[in-house]
């Protein structure tokens, strides 16, 4: 019995036969282009030197920070004698120790 695909079943999967012939010629490989080179700096007129940035205007506020001899972790001098109770005597505090009495 005669194979009815062939006598090869991979005929086609084989590499096709190639007439003898010398690949084409490639052109020559062009060298890349370097990047281009960042601009000169303009000529200016004389040795032009930036102006330094003006020194910070002191605030009407003083800084805080600015005194580091203080510690501001510190008691601080109440006229209390340190009694700090809610009964004493601190302007712009608001007295609850007779809140029911208004």
């Amino acid at each position: 019995t005669k194979d009815p695909f062939g006598d090869d079943p991979f005929a086609n999967l084989h590499a096709p036969t190639r007439a003898e012939s010398p690949s084409p010629a490639l052109p020559p490989k062009k060298a890349k282009q370097p990047p281009p080179r960042p601009a000169p700096p303009r000529p200016s007129a004389g040795p032009n030197l930036r102006a330094a940035p003006a020194p910070p205007t002191p605030s009407p506020t003083p800084d805080p920070f600015s005194n580091t001899n203080s510690d501001p972790f510190a008691a601080q001098n109440d006229n209390n004698n340190g009694n700090a109770s809610f009964g004493s005597t601190i302007t712009g505090f608001a007295d609850f120790a007779n809140f029911d009495s208004k």
